[in-house]
């Protein structure tokens, strides 16, 4: 959904004026990164193409996603926006 919601925050609080007392909101989202052995982001550059290739490309995804206009971090977010 990140590539087309503009303000999830504030969809989710619309979501939240129209749910039911004791109402059920079911929200899942990725991150666009890539995590090591250790649990570490792996940081690539975007100026370049080569290894390491899935974090790469989720980098590139990442941008993408930005230059649309969505909320690349909307999966870091969601508990807190939905508490």
């Amino acid at each position: 959904m990140y590539l087309q919601v503009k303000d999830y925050e504030g969809l989710i609080n619309h979501i939240s004026m129209v749910l039911r007392p004791g109402g059920l909101i079911d929200l899942m989202e990725f991150d666009f990164s890539i995590y090591d052995e250790h649990h570490r982001r792996i940081e690539v550059d975007t100026s370049k193409i080569g290894e390491p290739w899935l974090p790469r490309w989720m980098a590139f995804a990442n941008s993408a996603v930005r230059n649309r206009g969505g909320d690349a971090d909307a999966a870091t977010y969601l508990e807190s926006w939905v508490s």
